[in-house]
């Protein structure tokens, strides 16, 4: 599942921001499902792309340009059930990013 976008910021603001946002999973009608804060990721989510490339680095892999990494997950694991709708906000990013899908 992807979202828009967030522009990142080489910055020690950007960075604060990353670890002191909040992570909320709800369902269609808002009812707040699971939470967690961006240090949830092994202390920062920075941490964890450090981690990643590294790793990828000693199998030969090497990023590139505009690719994407999945972090890990910012709250306990959930299961989905068929025709539900999660939506995940990014609170404390800028716009306080989100996104939505629906499982069948």
């Amino acid at each position: 599942v992807m979202g828009k976008g967030i522009p990142v910021e080489a910055t020690e603001e950007f960075a604060a921001t990353l670890a002191a946002m909040r992570v909320v999973v709800s369902d269609r009608d808002g009812g707040e499902i699971a939470s967690g804060p961006g240090t949830a990721i092994l202390g920062h989510p920075l941490n964890a792309v450090l981690w990643l490339t590294r790793d990828l680095d000693r199998s030969g892999i090497r990023l590139k340009p505009r690719d994407v990494l999945s972090l890990g997950s910012f709250t306990p694991l959930l299961t989905p059930n068929a025709g539900t709708t999660i939506k995940v906000r990014y609170l404390g990013l800028p716009g306080d990013a989100e996104v939505s899908v629906r499982f069948k």
